[in-house]
């Protein structure tokens, strides 16, 4: 053990000088990793901000908040409104046209063979809108066919596009110049499971 006032020798400045610059390094290498793992974070940050707006508009259309708000008037439906029809949902097209005049009506495929129990026509903001009352095993659903230019609900036709209202969820598509649109009781997950049932 060295005395307090016993001088120091060069090997022990230079252990000493060594061990400072070792410190400094440290120092500058921690400083560096916090400014790396901050950048990385921010980066992240910006990329999944990016990805999130990007998918929200690739799973968004034009009109989007006006089909929701046809969606929504589902809920103040009582079933007195319709029509008793029970047939498939493609044989309506003449049902429609003998009684209403409605032209242009379509049924994608995978919903050709619904059962339905009752239809109708309503005006809703001044386009014409049919609409069918299907039954499939417990659940039941609605179908809506309105031309997509009166009233801008722009759907694209080799996807569905699903849309929540408040008690009701339902999945869009183009078909020709019409928009077909099948609604039921529930959530986004209900509609995905009833469009994965009809194929």
């Amino acid at each position: 053990m060295k005395q307090p006032n016993e001088p120091i020798s060069c090997q022990d400045q230079a252990i000493a000088e060594t061990k400072r610059q070792q410190g400094q390094e440290r120092q500058r290498r921690t400083r560096t990793r916090t400014t790396f793992l901050a950048i990385g974070i921010g980066l992240l940050s910006s990329a999944c901000a990016v990805f999130y707006f990007i998918s929200d508009r690739m799973n968004s259309f034009d009109g989007a908040d006006r089909a929701v708000e046809l969606l929504d008037t589902a809920k103040y439906l009582t079933g007195d409104e319709f029509e008793p029809v029970e047939t498939r949902a493609s044989d309506l097209e003449d049902w429609f046209f003998l009684k209403h005049g409605l032209e242009h009506y379509t049924v994608p495929r995978r919903f050709a063979a619904a059962r339905t129990i009752g239809c109708r026509i309503f005006q809703y903001n001044g386009a014409i809108v049919a609409q069918i009352m299907a039954v499939t095993g417990d659940d039941d659903m609605l179908f809506y066919i309105f031309p997509s230019d009166e009233l801008g609900i722009r759907a694209k036709s080799d996807r569905w596009q699903i849309i929540e209202g408040d008690t009701w969820a339902g999945a869009i598509t183009g078909l020709k110049e019409n928009c077909f649109m099948v609604a039921t009781r529930g959530t986004r997950e209900k509609v995905t499971e009833l469009l994965n049932r009809y194929q």
